[in-house]
């Protein structure tokens, strides 16, 4: 433990020696359970900086550190700075940012806890929302792998290697899109593409609010959104997430998250004929439907209108909200059905996951998210039929 406080400690002053300004009210500290994060040594102050990277610090495609001439110009910005990493790596006696790169999970931790490297078995149980977000994640990484291939064999580094650097970018970057790459003329193709590591910022964990990121073209820095009391942690949020996203995307679970949600399109979509997508599209409802602690969105309660309910009365609801009674009772007994369906199907995964008897970490996670399922479904209200006395 002393040798783990040691690197840190270290490179807490060797990011300041290369321009980085800390708030001495905070540090980075080993938080059970959790990892390393960022926590207040003293009171903190709304409004506060703590950090301030000048852009000299950060990790862009600008950076010296990512102008190698082995990088395609034509690759994205993710897989460019994944393959600046691994030729890094590749460098032995040469090897950069080593004072950073040493506070980060080992390939190990990483493997146990990133849905992206759990074996078939473990990823099969992954909720179906979970699928989906993986099934996104593994597109990517096969994509930027194929283009990239001959650049990191020809440097003696695998594609382990690869993917290791490739998530430590996906799970450490900020958005930041004042690269000299992006101009006018040449903007970034999506948000994907806008990405900066930025030293020593990255211990801050996620939460649902937290502190507010503040991107500049000179700088990048963190600023309190509210006081601190001494020896608390200090979060910042990195955008309204469900919790089967922060698994697959970064791998971990967030207690008490604000923005926990369901995911239903797994469940619905295979649903509706060909005439009621179609409806469902011009009405701009296809897709994108979700549970929450409270209730059924909007958007489900129209899809399930269209699945229900003859087209007109569906498309009067999506445009006006107004229903009569008795098609508010088909509706609210025809969603009911739908939660017992998930239910049903939570029921036969944690069953599954019972069955298995696998003590890893994997599945460990699995069964805490489907278990999070569970808590949404029990606390969701059902629909009240009798909201409007609307007749049509």
């Amino acid at each position: 433990m002393a040798n783990e406080i040691d690197i840190h400690d270290s490179f807490r002053k060797w990011v300041i020696k290369h321009g980085v300004t800390i708030n001495p009210a905070i540090t980075a500290r080993n938080l059970p359970g959790k990892g390393f994060g960022m926590v207040s040594v003293k009171p903190v102050k709304a409004d506060e900086v703590l950090i301030k990277l000048p852009v000299e610090t950060l990790i862009t495609i600008d950076s010296t550190f990512a102008q190698d001439s082995r990088i395609p110009s034509n690759i994205t910005v993710h897989s460019a700075l994944a393959t600046a990493w691994t030729l890094n790596a590749a460098s032995h006696e040469d090897r950069k940012l080593q004072e950073w790169e040493a506070t980060w999970p080992s390939r190990a931790d990483l493997e146990s806890y990133s849905p992206l490297f759990w074996p078939p078995a473990s990823q099969d149980r992954l909720t179906p929302a979970g699928k989906v977000y993986l099934a996104d994640v593994q597109r990517k990484i096969a994509k930027d792998w194929a283009e990239i291939k001959s650049t990191i064999t020809a440097a003696g580094q695998s594609e382990a290697d690869y993917r290791y650097y490739w998530m430590m970018v996906n799970t450490r970057c900020f958005f930041w899109k004042f690269a000299k790459a992006h101009t006018a003329d040449s903007p970034p193709s999506s948000v994907d593409e806008c990405m900066a590591l930025c030293p020593y910022a990255d211990y801050f964990n996620h939460a649902s609010s937290g502190c507010t990121f503040r991107a500049e073209p000179t700088y990048c820095a963190i600023v309190a959104d509210r006081d601190y009391p001494a020896d608390v942690e200090i979060n910042i949020s990195y955008g309204t997430h469900n919790n089967d996203m922060l698994l697959v995307e970064y791998g971990f679970l967030l207690q008490n998250n604000l923005h926990d949600h369901i995911k239903l399109d797994a469940l619905l979509l295979p649903k509706f004929n060909e005439k009621q997508r179609t409806l469902l599209t011009e009405l701009g409802y296809l897709g994108d439907y979700a549970l929450d602690r409270v209730e059924v969105c909007f958007r489900t309660r129209i899809a399930m209108a269209v699945l229900l309910l003859p087209a007109r009365f569906a498309q009067r609801y999506a445009e006006t909200g107004e229903l009569s009674k008795s098609r508010r009772v088909v509706l609210a007994d025809g969603m009911a059905d739908l939660l017992q369906e998930l239910q049903d199907e939570i029921n036969a995964a944690l069953k599954e996951i019972k069955r298995a008897k696998d003590g890893s970490l994997a599945a460990d996670m699995v069964k805490r998210r489907w278990e999070e399922w569970k808590r949404i479904v029990d606390t969701t209200e059902a629909w009240d039929a009798s909201d409007s006395d609307d007749e049509g």
